[in-house]
């Protein structure tokens, strides 16, 4: 058994980002009957390498950084570099669906296909410093782009739907398996009746 600290080692991760990702449920240890310290065993750290790899992220991106983005192919998108961001925690396999703020709407799915890198992007007056590369998946037009407001209230990332929109202000959030899908089933149908009037 080894304590949670040397878990997050183990597991390539900020020890606070390891405690939110339990709390989250993501990430299982061994607890104690009587609450005592938080465990690991080599059969937990195996499936939170899975569940880690297995996760999916909101991008929320200014209208101006989306366009930049879709002239890349989204190949790539970069992050502001904070300590309560999450770009910590990806790595390959990871999937980022891109929220445009002024649309109000998811618009992009991409998996990310290496780790977070320094590697400057300006987009005018702003530079982020940290990039990662990736492999586009959805690319959805500004009308076909899937409005969050009408899925607020069956999406658990966001606590209280009637204030929806500071659920979807931060540059990286996690989101559930079960939000993932009722989001990807909207753009996969938008994207099919796209595909038909174009």
């Amino acid at each position: 058994m080894i304590s949670w600290k040397e878990a997050a080692v183990a597991l390539e991760i900020p020890d606070t980002k390891l405690l939110l990702l339990i709390k989250l449920g993501v990430i299982l240890p061994i607890v104690s009957r009587n609450k005592g310290p938080i465990l690991f065993g080599p059969k937990e750290i195996d499936r939170a390498k899975h569940a880690i790899a297995d996760m999916t992220f909101l991008a929320t991106v200014q209208p101006g950084n989306w366009d930049l983005l879709k002239q890349e192919k989204l190949s790539f998108t970069a992050f502001p570099e904070s300590p309560k961001g999450w770009h910590e925690v990806l790595r390959s396999g990871n999937r980022i669906l891109f929220y445009v703020t002024r649309l109000g709407a998811v618009a992009g799915l991409a998996s990310v296909t290496g780790k977070v890198r320094r590697e400057p992007f300006s987009t005018g007056s702003t530079t982020y410093p940290l990039r990662v590369r990736l492999k586009p998946e959805i690319i959805l037009d500004p009308t076909s782009a899937v409005k969050i407001k009408p899925l607020r209230e069956g999406l658990s990332f966001i606590k209280n739907p009637k204030n929806w929109s500071n659920y979807v202000k931060f540059s990286l959030t996690p989101v559930s398996r079960q939000d993932f899908n009722l989001i990807h089933g909207h753009m996969t149908a938008n994207l099919a009746a796209q595909s038909t009037t174009q």
